[in-house]
């Protein structure tokens, strides 16, 4: 990609981005509907119970999140150094 930027290249980083920033835009209220729903203490369930398991899933929100923004910045930091690598030829 340096040696040898080509249009293509580019078009494959394009590629890789995380397209959906539809994905990011429904983890977020997720994460938040779960956060709440875990903190609510009016429901029937024994102390505990079903805690652990919205916790979990919490968990695993953040976790996708993060790959989420991850992947964006690989993405961000491929397309600048394209450019670079661009100009300075």
């Amino acid at each position: 990609m340096i040696l040898k930027p080509s249009p293509q290249i580019l078009q494959q980083v394009h590629a890789v981005k995380p397209r959906p920033p539809g994905s990011a835009r429904t983890a977020w209220p997720e994460r938040d509907a779960i956060s709440a729903f875990s903190r609510e203490e009016s429901h029937p369930d024994p102390p505990g119970c079903r805690k652990v398991f919205v916790r979990d899933g919490y968990d695993h929100i953040i976790q996708v999140i993060d790959m989420i923004e991850t992947y964006r910045d690989l993405a961000s930091g491929l397309q600048e150094a394209y450019l670079s690598s661009i100009s300075n030829r």
